[in-house]
């Protein structure tokens, strides 16, 4: 599928290169990292960790964020659907621009599951760094 995947550790500088050659990337942000790792949004009413890379690197690279999902019709067919696309400003607070456009992404997944919470299968756990107590520990 002409598709090159890298592992977490060392994965910006290979999306970098890609970017800086104009190219397309893809990452999977739905995931609770560390908070060094990411950020902090709110996700259904509570605070949770989410992967920032994208807003970095498009901050960065004046790259497009293109939110896409999966959405299966029934066990043969799948559908992709693409939203609008998420600006990442460029003020002299890269922090802060950066903050907005993660919880953006926060924002879409949410309205997404809202509207069909049939298709949410979360299979780790999101709320992990900041309501550990939910968890059981089987």
């Amino acid at each position: 599928f002409n598709l090159e995947m890298y592992e977490k550790e060392g994965a910006i500088k290979h999306l970098a290169k890609a970017l800086k050659a104009k190219k397309s990337v893809s990452l999977l942000i739905d995931q609770s990292v560390s908070s060094s790792d990411g950020q902090v949004v709110q996700f259904f009413g509570h605070r949770a960790t989410q992967v920032s890379s994208a807003a970095q690197l498009a901050r960065k690279y004046d790259a497009a964020i293109i939110p896409v999902f999966l959405h299966n019709e029934d066990d043969d067919h799948y559908v992709l659907r693409f939203e609008e696309e998420i600006l990442v400003q460029r003020s002299e607070d890269a922090k802060k621009d950066i903050r907005k456009a993660t919880q953006k992404q926060s924002d879409i997944i949410q309205k997404l599951i809202e509207k069909e919470p049939d298709h949410w299968f979360w299979c780790h756990k999101r709320w992990k760094n900041e309501m550990p107590e939910i968890y059981s520990d089987l």
